[in-house]
């Protein structure tokens, strides 16, 4: 028991799972600053050290990425429930992605019908 507590709380301490990161990208980064970060526009707050915010900056999305890019970054909620209603656990990923294992499935399927 004391091994999986360990294993699902290492990261807790950690810049982007403590004030002030976690408050503006919260636990799943799906925030409006997380899509910053991805743009290249997001300032970090006062208090966060200066590591953090060279790899805040590499995040980036490359530009080249982004242009050549032809698939969807934000889906419809629709679209999205409909995906998890009929996914595999063992062998789905996020729409439009290759077929991987996804550890976390089971938690986008709560959100996706909530």
């Amino acid at each position: 028991m004391a091994s999986t507590r360990r294993k699902y709380t290492a990261s807790f301490h950690t810049p982007f799972m403590t004030p002030p990161l976690v408050n503006e990208l919260g636990y799943l980064a799906t925030s409006k600053a997380a899509e910053e970060i991805l743009e290249g526009t997001y300032r970090p707050p006062k208090g966060v050290d200066p590591y953090t915010k060279q790899l805040i900056h590499q995040l980036q999305r490359p530009v080249l990425a982004e242009l050549q890019s032809d698939h969807l970054t934000a889906l419809p909620l629709t679209m999205y429930q409909n995906f998890w209603k009929k996914a595999k656990e063992r062998t789905s990923c996020f729409p439009g992605s290759p077929s991987r294992k996804v550890p976390l499935m089971i938690h986008w399927q709560n959100l996706s019908v909530s």
